[in-house]
């Protein structure tokens, strides 16, 4: 039951730093192709990190290999059919930057830390986690961009924190320790 409070403030809280605080903003919503797409998407990575306890026991570079390449060749033809349509890549250093960047941190980085973190506390707690991108957006949008510091980002950032730290409490005092098993094939942390 813990946990389920804890999910609830986790994802109230990234509401409500999303929502600039303001809930009646919901009223007006509405929906486009992209946001369908994102919808997609979320159901794709919760049966990803549904399955991430299932995951063969090998090397996690490996494993990370293998799920880059399906990925590869999942977006394979929607790149195709943009390249047939003339919608190319700039041949700029800025491009390149960009690509190498994505590569290397929101790619290679965050799903071996993702994957450990599922490894450890399992999906549920890990994908907690996840609701934390709105309060690393809201710093980098205060620090970068100007934008002013506002109640909701607190709030929001309180709630987040409470909830991460309410659904894994519980977790941590169950855990028996690090893991032993064959599986444990992991980098340092």
């Amino acid at each position: 039951m813990q946990q389920v409070i804890g999910i609830c403030l986790s994802i109230a809280g990234a509401l409500v730093i999303v929502l600039h605080g303001d809930l009646s903003s919901l009223i007006g919503l509405k929906f486009n192709a992209g946001d369908l797409v994102i919808c997609v998407a979320v159901l794709v990575w919760s049966f990803y990190s549904t399955l991430l306890r299932k995951r063969p026991i090998v090397h996690p570079l490996s494993f990370l290999a293998a799920t880059f390449m399906v990925g590869t060749a999942v977006i394979l033809p929607f790149y195709l059919a943009e390249t047939a349509n003339g919608q190319l890549i700039e041949n700029r250093f800025e491009s390149w930057l960009a690509i190498g960047y994505v590569c290397l941190f929101p790619s290679l980085i965050a799903y071996l830390f993702f994957n450990r973190g599922v490894e450890l506390l399992g999906s549920a707690a890990a994908a907690l986690y996840l609701n934390v991108m709105p309060v690393i957006g809201s710093v980098l949008a205060i620090a970068i961009l100007s934008e002013p510091f506002g109640w909701f980002h607190l709030a929001g950032m309180v709630l987040i924190g409470a909830g991460i730290a309410s659904a894994t409490t519980v977790r941590v005092t169950q855990s028996r320790g690090p893991s032993s098993s064959p599986r444990d094939h992991s980098l340092p942390v």
